[in-house]
């Protein structure tokens, strides 16, 4: 049993992006651009302090949700950090249950799936590549071009 105090929050991008970013930075990942964060993210605090962040994106169509971006504060025990992703997955899961979402996907790094499995998570597909681009073009500058 765990003797330090796990708190959930939710994230607050004004004061926790900074913070995100740079434990990406440490582990050798590129942070999600803040624009593509849900709403829904929630920080795990560990005797007060951030250790952890996840995000839930949620289909509006179907009863699938996407728990994206698990990152946990940088040299934490492997302990801390198991503790830190249970409690976010926990509250995750629960929360999507309870708005009627039975169906909970994840893309992330293996070390993290193979501690997903503890809990019921099995892997889908593999050779797949995540990838992110923009549907709308920025406006092109059309003054003139002298």
């Amino acid at each position: 049993m765990s003797k330090h105090l796990y708190q959930l929050r939710f994230y607050d991008p004004e004061n926790d992006y900074a913070m995100i970013s740079d434990w990406f930075a440490v582990h050798g990942a590129k942070c999600p651009p803040e624009q593509i964060l849900p709403k829904l993210g929630v920080v795990c605090e560990m005797d007060g302090q951030p250790v952890a962040a996840l995000w839930l994106y949620m289909d509006n169509s179907v009863g699938v949700c996407w728990a994206e971006y698990p990152v946990t504060r940088p040299k934490l025990k492997l302990s801390q950090s198991r503790d830190a992703l249970q409690n976010l997955f926990t509250y995750m899961r629960r929360f999507a249950a309870s708005n009627a979402y039975p169906i909970m996907r994840v893309t992330t790094i293996a070390p993290i799936a193979r501690y997903l499995e503890r809990f019921g998570f099995k892997t889908e597909m593999t050779d797949l590549v995540s990838m992110v681009g923009i549907t709308i073009e920025p406006e092109e500058d059309h003054g003139n071009r002298g």
